[in-house]
C-alpha cells in the first residue's frame, strides 16, 4: 500500500518516499485521492458523470417534495371519506415531510375541537396506519409505503393565539393614546 502525501507549497499529490516528513490523515483527504489510479489521472475523473458519486443528487430533494405531496392528497382523502372509525373527528392533513431516505413519513394532521378530541382523533389514525398505508400502495403505486408518524399540527391555534394577542395589545396602545390625549386637554 502506498501512502499520499500533499505538497503545502504546490497543493499536488504525490508519492511518499520512505517515511513521510509528517503522517499522512486519510481522514481529511477527499475520496478522489485515495483511489488506487496513480497521478496523472484521466480526463474522465473530473467530469461529472464520474462525480455524480460524490454530489449529492439535487432531483432526489424535489422527488421527495411530490411524494410528500401526493401522499398529503392520499391521506386527506382517506381520512375524509373513507375511514369509519368514530375517533376520528373532523380531521386535516396539513403537511407530509417524507425523509430522506423515503422509509418514513411524518403527517401532520388539524384537528378541529379540543385537546381530548385531538388525542382521540391522533388513536384512531394509528390504529389505521396500516390500512392507509396499504391504500396509499395500491393508488400511488409505490413499491413500498413508507411508515407513518402522524403528528398534531397546532400552527393554526398558535395562529389565532397570537393574532388575538395584537388585537389586545392595539387595544391597549389606543386606550394609552386616549388617556395622554384626554389628560392634555
Amino acid at each position: 500500500m502506498h501512502s499520499w502525501s500533499i505538497s503545502r507549497e504546490s497543493g499536488k499529490v504525490a508519492k511518499c518516499q520512505g517515511e513521510p516528513a509528517q503522517p499522512c490523515h486519510f481522514a481529511t483527504l477527499p475520496p478522489c485521492y485515495l483511489s488506487p489510479i496513480p497521478f496523472p489521472r484521466p480526463f474522465w475523473y473530473s467530469q461529472p458523470f464520474y462525480l455524480r458519486w460524490f454530489v449529492e443528487k439535487r432531483g432526489l430533494k424535489h422527488h421527495r417534495g411530490r411524494v410528500g405531496e401526493a401522499l398529503r392528497e392520499e391521506i386527506e382523502t382517506l381520512v375524509e371519506g373513507e375511514l369509519a372509525d368514530p375517533r376520528i373527528g373532523l380531521v386535516s392533513v396539513t403537511a407530509c415531510h417524507v425523509a430522506d431516505d423515503g422509509r418514513s413519513a411524518e403527517v401532520w394532521v388539524n384537528v378541529e375541537g379540543d385537546d381530548l378530541e385531538a388525542d382521540r382523533s391522533l388513536e384512531g389514525l394509528e390504529a389505521a396506519r396500516d390500512y392507509i398505508r396499504h391504500e396509499l400502495v395500491e393508488r400511488l403505486h409505490l413499491r413500498r409505503a413508507p411508515e407513518l408518524y402522524f403528528r398534531l399540527d397546532r400552527a393554526e391555534q398558535d395562529k389565532a393565539r397570537v393574532e388575538e394577542l395584537l388585537e389586545r395589545a392595539k387595544k391597549r396602545t389606543k386606550a394609552r393614546k386616549k388617556e395622554a390625549s384626554g389628560d392634555m386637554a
